[in-house]
């Protein structure tokens, strides 16, 4: 990363309201009145920090999901490195911004140059003094933007959320279509909105987001970026690969061009040392070829090689009306390919949790019915006491009193069972077990 001026924000996502582009609006026409049509999803929400740098890098993303507990290990389908928190509304509070500023700066190089972190005057971003204390510590300048002009200043905002946010709407109504279900978990939403992350926050969203911003400025690979043609003349002269159009006269004249312009950059002021000795090094490469270019001429210059022609996939091109519809055609199948892996793991996710909820309710059902089943037992040798008058109409069957009634009639339970009961397992549980196995004769005894 040559740039040391980052943007960070948090975007929203709630299910409910990104679901689909427009809210859809029945009119009754006897009342008269707009319904609004309910769905069936869960109004499901959750915050996605971001952080950009003006060369294109974006940093690993944290979700603040509501809810308490940590249900899952790492958020399903998600990129490596994707981290969330927990928080009480799913917004990131003081606490989650602290955690998301310990995640970022952990993912910033170690060179110990400071850096510019540019974000909005949001309590949690500019009040806990812990978390600016952090910033510093690790040598980045904190710089709040004015009130109100984060939609003019802030790249995230400018070029970035908007086509994110467009993006996700339409790959959420895609994957439930062809899940056929609205609800998405709190969890599998996150990866739907990386996806989204991928399209709308690329490296050219960011650099443009950064440039309309006004946040610009010049380095050594920058300046190289922007003068790539200079180094593919002088690669051109110095491999001899000039094709056959560009004569050793019109090859001299670009390499003198291309050594003023280097010449006139050098005298500028305010370069780092990076650059100008990329700029002496490229001049020195330069003057040797215009040298030669101009004493050995066309001996410079090689014949093209010839084309094959590839064989097309997807539509015929003939104009450009065609070739926008090829690029669309193009974007629109690696849209499709993208939604349908999200799909194949998410419907797998979604079988695989039908499969543990059947499997939980089956052992809740079981352990119901033995619940039952013993409240039933309880119930018998209840009313067999009270048969006996070992025990009152309205009493309560507790371990006193079955055990009373045992040692009452233990010749009699002894015979019948076959064996005596030792003290030290004559318990509730035991007794009412023993009596239910042998209901009938002790009921006739």
């Amino acid at each position: 990363m040559v740039w040391g001026i980052y943007n960070l924000d948090e975007a929203g996502v709630d299910q409910v309201s990104e679901m689909d582009g427009e809210r859809h609006v029945v009119v009754l026409k006897i009342k008269k009145t707009p319904t609004y049509r309910k769905t069936s999803a869960d109004r499901t929400h959750l915050s996605a920090a971001a952080c950009v740098a003006g060369d294109g890098w974006r940093a690993k993303t944290m979700y603040a999901l509501k809810g308490k507990v940590r249900k899952e290990a790492t958020l399903p389908m998600c990129p490596p490195g994707t981290q969330y928190i927990m928080t009480t509304k799913g917004y990131f509070d003081d606490l989650g911004f602290f955690e998301y500023i310990k995640f970022l700066v952990n993912q910033l190089p170690k060179d110990g140059k400071w850096r510019v972190l540019i974000f909005d005057g949001y309590g949690a971003h500019t009040m806990v003094k812990s978390t600016l204390d952090y910033l510093v510590e690790n040598r980045i300048h904190a710089v709040c933007m004015p009130s109100h002009t984060s939609q003019f200043l802030q790249p995230l905002d400018v070029s970035c959320f908007g086509p994110v946010k467009h993006e996700f709407r339409l790959s959420l109504s895609d994957i439930q279509f062809k899940l056929g279900t609205e609800a998405i978990t709190k969890w599998e939403l996150p990866c739907v909105f990386e996806m989204a992350m991928e399209q709308g926050c690329s490296p050219s969203n960011i650099r443009s987001g950064f440039k309309k911003c006004g946040i610009t400025g010049i380095s050594s690979q920058e300046w190289m970026e922007m003068h790539k043609d200079l180094f593919q003349i002088s690669a051109a002269l110095n491999e001899s690969r000039v094709q056959t159009h560009l004569t050793h006269k019109r090859a001299a004249e670009i390499g003198d061009d291309a050594l003023v312009k280097i010449h006139s950059t050098l005298q500028m002021d305010g370069l780092d040392s990076p650059l100008k000795a990329a700029l002496s090094e490229l001049k020195n490469m330069i003057e040797p070829c215009v040298a030669v270019a101009k004493k050995l001429g066309p001996a410079l210059c090689s014949p093209p090689k010839e084309v094959k022609k590839r064989r097309r996939v997807g539509p015929a091109v003939n104009s450009l009306d065609e070739l926008q519809s090829a690029a669309k055609w193009v974007t629109d199948e690696k849209r499709r390919l993208r939604i349908d892996e999200k799909v194949r793991g998410l419907a797998i996710r979604h079988e695989n949790n039908e499969r543990d909820q059947a499997e939980k309710d089956c052992q809740k059902e079981a352990e119901l019915q033995e619940k039952e089943e013993k409240e039933r037992g309880i119930e018998a040798v209840r009313k067999l006491l009270i048969q006996h008058e070992a025990l009152q109409p309205n009493g309560i069957l507790d371990k006193k009193a079955i055990v009373h009634f045992y040692v009452t009639n233990k010749e009699d339970i002894d015979g019948i069972i076959g064996t005596s009961i030792p003290a030290s397992k004559r318990t509730k549980a035991n007794l009412v077990q023993v009596i239910l196995e042998h209901y009938d004769q002790i009921l006739d005894m």
